[in-house]
């Protein structure tokens, strides 16, 4: 491969070169701690992280619908959206 091929290269930083999993994961479980008790919201999380690579859309519409999946997925992106820049690689 020359790179001198190409002139745009995109770099995965989520989870490749940055390890997002622990922001990703206090995220959501901010977003979602509204609506849940400690114990469920632990499941929710648990079940949240251990399914990487289904999408977060899913990921909350097991557990949330309606209005309240909106909401926790919307306070999510916006959770990650401030937080993402602060993951270690």
């Amino acid at each position: 491969m020359n790179l001198h091929d190409y002139r745009t290269i995109i770099f995965d930083f989520d989870g490749v070169m940055f390890d997002t999993n622990l922001c990703k994961r206090n995220a959501v479980r901010e977003a979602a701690a509204p609506y849940l008790s400690t114990k469920d919201l632990n499941k929710f999380v648990c079940y949240f992280s251990a399914n990487n690579g289904i999408p977060r859309e899913i990921k909350i519409n097991t557990f949330f619908t309606g209005d309240t999946a909106l909401s926790v997925l919307n306070h999510y992106k916006d959770r990650l959206d401030a937080t993402l820049d602060t993951c270690k690689p």
